[in-house]
């Protein structure tokens, strides 16, 4: 019996050192000097920054869009924003004709600067606008790394997008 409850007091004690000079109630950097993902509230331990990166230009790339096209989006069903990877030689006519949306409405190249405006007057961002034959500016997202979307404003590359309509 003595053997027993020393046991249970050596397993107590090793517990406790192992959590020795570790902040109890705290959250532990990683090896990184980052809070884990998983410890992160609203959905950051879902998507990282890069993902909440790619979905604003994806958004901001669908406002493009809308504001392109000269009846602002017409035809019996949504209007969608393809990506166009310049890496594949294609303009946006093939890219939507190849798609279930079929028509093309317009092309257009994006650009925003990372981080907050500090003036008025500051530049925070580029566009192009294209017919759908050209293949003009643009970059290649498929093909980027995922980190690309937060290199700015070291390369200042343009994300090419298709305007498409049924």
């Amino acid at each position: 019996m003595v053997f027993f409850v020393f046991k249970i007091k050596v397993a107590a004690l090793k517990a406790q050192l192992a959590t020795a000079g570790k902040p109890s109630g705290f959250a532990l950097l990683d090896s990184n000097g980052r809070l884990p993902q998983s410890l992160l509230v609203a959905g950051y331990d879902k998507y990282s920054l890069y993902d909440l990166s790619w979905q604003s230009l994806h958004m901001a790339a669908a406002a493009a869009c809308r504001g392109s096209t000269t009846s602002g989006g017409t035809g019996c069903c949504e209007n969608a924003v393809l990506v166009r990877n310049t890496a594949d030689k294609k303009n946006c006519a093939q890219i939507c004709a190849q798609s279930p949306y079929g028509n093309c409405d317009a092309e257009v190249s994006i650009h925003g600067k990372t981080g907050k405006a500090t003036k008025n007057g500051e530049k925070i961002g580029a566009f192009y606008n294209y017919q759908c034959g050209q293949a003009a500016n643009g970059g290649s997202e498929v093909s980027d790394p995922v980190n690309y979307i937060t290199r700015f404003p070291d390369l200042y590359s343009y994300y090419s997008f298709c305007c498409c309509r049924k």
